[in-house]
């Protein structure tokens, strides 16, 4: 289980591969909500995107 307290705004979210994924706006429930910024270019850019927080590793 992660200990969601030690997830801060602005870190960096890292995929396994070591690629960066994106940076943390907040935790919202079971989710963490990437900024806008993370968010792609074309009809993705400008929104927000959300990995589950069962996903993280550490």
């Amino acid at each position: 289980m992660t200990d969601t307290s030690k997830i801060r705004e602005h870190m960096e979210v890292v995929g396994a591969d070591g690629v960066h994924i994106g940076t943390v706006d907040k935790v919202d429930g079971q989710r963490i909500k990437l900024t806008k910024a993370d968010s792609g270019e074309g009809a993705h850019k400008g929104h927000h995107h959300y990995i589950s927080l069962a996903l993280v590793a550490e």
